[in-house]
């Protein structure tokens, strides 16, 4: 139905008065002619129920402009009219929004006709379909405008956006219900809640709750089902009190659990994502040399073979659960730790289901301490809702095969760290047998100086291939290299095993032992250089944090970055920083690929005036001109693309100059382009390959290709540039880049058969690396480093862990604003962290 008379401003044009007749024909369609409907006019806003009659008579004065899907009068939230063409501004797009999750909302928890069920009219209605009733009565009132006249803001986006403001600007419930009293005595018209209490309870009606669930403070059990009525713990070594006094219901300890049913019937609500749910069956391109999916993975196959009930149906959700404990207050050095348990669905290809808006947050494990061994007792509400939708399922209506189906849902794998997998399987990972693999056949060994385990006879890919688990595997954690301790007891324990005899600790002058330098040890000078190299780095936007923050060159220190840092620091930065200093039994290595477009519509010429611009964004990457560098941390400006030199298929490195909009007049079509200077690569002079690490360097002292600088944006692939540690001068290493959010991932044509077949995989170990015997052992000494450490006779080596500044907060720690503010006070000044913002560090 075309609306475009809405927009129209003249009340007596005929265009104007025939879209009212045609809203009206609408809106009473199959109603009593006498019965009364919420009049959209710009005087009654939905507010006041009207007759047809009088309803036409205050249209001709106008209507809502905001009101452009008619939820009050039949229209449900998806409108299917192809011709619906009216232009919406960012605020409508709000609207839109909000409609199409209460749509969601209604269709999970009802059903798909909902909106448009005779018996919510008659009255005459079941108990599930007196609930919807209840449902499109509060969404009604949640959809009504802020105030009389106000086109922005109806009462449930105004209360969406203070709840978002709370989070991020962290405002309490307090100073939360202070700002809310305030508004409704300032605008006592407008439909502002006077409380947070009633903001809540107003979001928990409409379906967006959470279930909190008392708990024993020592952790002994749920007060939840059979425990739900008693006043203290049913644990009879324990029985702690369940409330904080005797004449109170305030609990000590609450679980927050978000119910999982109703999440995953949302899914197939939407007829995009429903489709995507059997993407992995469907359209997914089966490789079994390569592995793009967890669906590509033997735990996923194997489960398929052993529940092919489950299996037939692809719409059944294969789970994975991720959990870890952090400290809510920060960088602070509290001893608090709350710990979030996260399902992720499977079944999306890979560019969603690892995306924010399928992390679903199933419980919040209240701190102040790791849950340990009894984090068993905060997941049986999560257990027992899995083991029903395993067993039986739920009824859910599937929006892209407009049909309804029983929904089950499987666990497959938990993702988590190592120590937080032994709370998790109730497998201990600390001790003599703690390999989840060999299990009772774990051969270990006690190191007397060192005070701990190490495991001699355990091949690598023990840890990597634990049955329906994923777990961090990379063997140079964050933790690992934040706490490289014990170097001194490490090689005393070489010495009594018998191993790599040039690291054993020698005598020096009097009684004092000398620490021989290993081969990845540098000198003075070598870190210096090495921190020096670190600070003046700059990466693309988005690419890693501001690490030259992080390095302290005086002190020789690197303190204070992230996880991904780390990444990027040992897979991207290390070999470059280290060229020259270290052998090349030390060194990495790494490759990349290639990326091309084509041109567009050149036959008429261009226009002679252009636009010019000092960004843009193509391909996944962001591009600015070098000028733009000047005064920013970052560098976006590195270009590379693929093209001839006489003759030969070659790579073209420079910097981009300038951007150019050019337009081609006949067809008013735009193309982009880069201006830039190229590095001249001719010879060895220009660039050079380092064939064993496969480290390219160019020369950035001359260019080349000066007449022919223009390449078209679509083009470009982006690359940033490091100083080479080793050739020094103007050389530079050339880093690629690969965009964010893109992935080389096929997909099977709408067209092509399903293949039904079995998926099998061979059971073939012979490439597997494990501990091998009689190799030629390289010298692990360094003997161009002299050593920097002595131990004198006697003395004692210890690391000191300071506690003067860890505390038990309080059990009210939310509400206490005061202590909370005293703690972000008393941060250590001399303390530098990179914060979570700091990827887009200009």
């Amino acid at each position: 139905m075309d609306r475009s008379w809405m927009s129209i401003k003249n009340y007596l044009d005929p265009k104007y008065l025939d879209g009212v007749d045609e809203f009206i024909k609408f809106a009473f369609l199959g109603k009593d002619p006498n019965c009364k409907l919420p009049c959209p006019c710009k005087v009654c806003n939905n507010f006041e129920d009207q007759t047809k009659e009088v309803m036409a008579n205050h249209l001709c004065r106008g209507i809502v402009d905001s009101y452009t899907r008619w939820i009050f009068h039949g229209e449900g939230f998806e409108s299917d009219d192809e011709n619906d063409d009216i232009e919406i501004n960012d605020n409508d797009s709000d609207f839109d929004s909000m409609e199409k999750l209460l749509n969601d909302v209604g269709v999970a928890n009802f059903d798909e006709s909902w909106r448009h069920s005779p018996e919510l009219d008659t009255g005459a209605c079941t108990e599930k379909e007196g609930e919807a009733s209840r449902f499109l009565r509060l969404l009604s009132e949640a959809e009504k405008s802020l105030y009389p006249g106000c086109e922005k803001y109806s009462k449930l986006l105004f209360i969406v956006h203070i709840l978002h403001l709370k989070t991020m600007n962290r405002w309490t419930c307090k100073s939360t219900d202070m700002v809310l009293k305030f508004l409704h005595q300032v605008f006592p018209t407008a439909l502002i809640p006077s409380s947070y209490y009633q903001v809540k309870n107003f979001i928990r009606e409409l379906g967006l709750k959470c279930e909190k669930i008392h708990v024993c403070e020592n952790d002994c059990a749920l007060f939840w089902n059979e425990n739900k009525g008693l006043d203290h713990c049913p644990n009879e070594k324990c029985k702690a009190p369940r409330y904080k006094s005797p004449n109170s219901k305030i609990p000590r300890k609450v679980l927050h659990y978000f119910p999982l049913q109703p999440r995953l019937q949302r899914l197939f609500v939407n007829k995009e994502i429903a489709r995507d749910m059997r993407w992995h069956k469907e359209r997914r391109v089966d490789n079994e040399n390569m592995m793009r999916h967890p669906a590509d993975s033997l735990a996923w196959k194997d489960f398929d073979r052993n529940h092919k009930s489950f299996a037939e149906n692809p719409r059944n959700v294969r789970l994975g659960l991720a959990s870890d404990g952090f400290n809510p207050f920060g960088t602070m050095s509290n001893s608090y730790s709350i710990w979030p348990v996260i399902l992720v669905p499977y079944n999306l290809p890979p560019w969603k289901c690892l995306k924010d808006p399928f992390f679903f947050l199933s419980m919040i494990i209240p701190g102040p301490k790791a849950p340990g061994n009894d984090i068993d007792i905060f997941f049986r509400p999560l257990v027992d809702e899995l083991k029903e939708l395993f067993a039986t399922g739920v009824e859910t209506y599937d929006a892209f095969r407009e049909e309804k189906f029983m929904l089950r849902a499987a666990l497959l794998w938990t993702i988590n760290d190592f120590p937080a997998y032994g709370y998790l399987s109730g497998w201990s990972t600390k001790g003599y047998k703690a390999c989840p693999v060999c299990l009772d056949e774990t051969t270990s060994l006690y190191l007397n100086n060192g005070h701990k385990c190490c495991y001699m006879d355990i091949a690598v890919f023990c840890l990597l291939i634990i049955n329906g688990v994923e777990k961090k595997s990379n063997l140079m954690e964050k933790e690992n290299i934040d706490s490289l301790l014990g170097p001194y007891q490490a090689r005393e324990d070489l010495k009594e095993m018998g191993l790599r005899e040039e690291l054993h600790l020698q005598l020096g002058g009097g009684a004092s032992k000398v620490m021989p330098p290993a081969c990845y040890t540098l000198s003075r000078l070598e870190k210096k250089n090495f921190c020096q190299f670190l600070s003046t780095i700059n990466f693309p936007d988005g690419f890693a944090s501001n690490i030259p923050r992080c390095v302290k060159t005086k002190e020789c220190q690197l303190l204070g970055m992230k996880s991904h840092d780390y990444y990027v620091f040992i897979q991207r930065l290390l070999p470059l920083a280290t060229r020259g200093m270290l052998s090349k039994d030390v060194m990495y290595t790494h490759a990349r690929g290639e990326c091309t477009d084509e041109l567009l519509s050149l036959a008429r010429g261009p226009d002679f005036r252009v636009n010019t611009f000092a960004g843009c964004n193509v391909n996944g990457f962001r591009f600015h001109i070098k000028a733009r560098e000047r005064e920013r941390k970052t560098q976006n400006s590195g270009v590379m693309v693929k093209g001839e030199h006489a003759d030969k298929e070659t790579y073209f490195y420079g910097i981009i100059t300038d951007i150019v909009e050019v337009e081609y007049s006949f067809t008013q079509n735009r193309v982009v382009v880069f201006k830039c200077d190229w590095w001249d690569l001719r010879n060895n002079s220009g660039i050079k390959v380092d064939k064993q690490s496969n480290i390219t360097s160019i020369n950035m002292s001359k260019t080349w290709y000066s007449d022919q600088p223009f390449i078209l944006a679509s083009q470009a692939e982006q690359v940033f540039y490091l100083q080479d540690t080793k050739l020094g001068g103007n050389w530079h290493v050339v880093e690629l880049v690969s965009p964010r959010s893109s992935y080389d991932v096929p997909e099977k044509h709408e067209d092509d058969l399903v293949d039904n077949e079995e998926a099998y995989q061979e059971e073939y170990h012979e490439d597997l690396i494990g501990v091998q015997e009689n190799l030629e052992l390289v010298s692990l000494k360094r003997g161009d480093v002299q050593t920097e450490e002595r131990i004198e006779a006697g003395a004692m080596f210890f690391i000191e862990l300071s506690a003067s500044r860890a505390r038990q907060l309080d059990d009210n720690f939310i509400d206490n604003d005061e202590e909370i503010e005293q703690q972000f006070n008393s941060e250590d000044e001399n303390e530098q962290f990179v914060q979570i913002d700091d990827y887009e560090s200009d």
